[in-house]
């Protein structure tokens, strides 16, 4: 695997690479969608939404990793230090929970401050999270970090060199199925978008099915520093109320378009 790259004379941690393509990607797809005619009031507003929505995603990913790994923490600032072990621990380590859940509040202040429809805003945005969230798992595949565990079948990823995952044994590679899965979440709600399904309705969808993959394929994760609420990992039980609360939502909007459709 190739961890780093030469691009234009400097080295380049592929991983960050891909992350940078997987937002170049993103804010390509929101600046081209905007431009239909269902999306033209958002336009103004577009390239603020987009810088809170990033900045979000970045302080509840770190947020949420720094809250699972706080025993860790403190126990690093004691022993090195709060420089050096600050530094490390910021410089490092994201959790894609906390960065959804960030992005969405971001999204929503931003919306309630400019007096924009959230949901409409979010029929706009919300397919190019995973499309951004793809092009990441990619760069984590490349690298090794969130590997898989070991592996006997034909599917599988050898490393050789990656500082993350254990070298020379062979991995059931989660990271790049997830990527593949994501890419297909981003189609459905690209379809969704396209038919104007109401902002609520998509996020409630993506949180169902996004929420029901991410249970299944940790359970093929190798990376046991994830943090683990008593057989569940962290990211399972957050997968779960994702999936409950996504279900209500589906459930009572449906209930209340039947009841719509009675009394029209």
């Amino acid at each position: 695997m190739f961890t780093q790259i030469s691009l234009l004379g400097k080295t380049i941690p592929t991983y960050s690479l891909a992350a940078a393509v997987g937002i170049i990607a993103a804010v390509f797809y929101t600046k081209k969608r905007v431009r239909n005619e269902y999306y033209i009031d958002l336009d103004r507003h577009l390239e603020l939404e987009l810088v809170c929505a990033l900045a979000g995603t970045a302080a509840g990913a770190k947020i949420l990793y720094l809250l699972i790994e706080c025993r860790h923490v403190i126990a690093d600032i004691g022993e090195y230090g709060l420089a050096k072990a600050g530094y490390s621990y910021l410089a490092g380590g994201f959790v894609f929970y906390g960065g959804l859940l960030g992005c969405m509040m971001a999204i929503y202040f931003y919306c309630r401050s400019a007096d924009v429809s959230f949901s409409h805003s979010l029929q706009l945005v919300l397919p190019a999270f995973p499309l951004a969230h793809a092009f990441g798992r990619i760069g984590c595949y490349v690298t090794g970090c969130c590997f898989g565990k070991e592996t006997h079948g034909l599917l599988h990823v050898i490393y050789s060199n990656s500082a993350f995952a254990p070298n020379s044994v062979p991995l059931v590679p989660v990271q790049l199925i997830e990527s593949i899965y994501e890419f297909a979440l981003f189609f459905v709600l690209y379809a969704d978008s396209k038919h104007k399904v109401p902002g609520y309705v998509m996020l409630s969808k993506y949180a169902v099915l996004y929420g029901t993959g991410r249970f299944v394929l940790e359970f093929f994760r190798g990376d046991g520093y994830r943090g683990y609420i008593g057989l569940l990992s962290v990211s399972q039980v957050i997968s779960l109320a994702c999936v409950a609360a996504g279900t209500v939502y589906i459930t009572y909007y449906s209930k209340q378009s039947v009841q719509r459709n009675r009394n029209a």
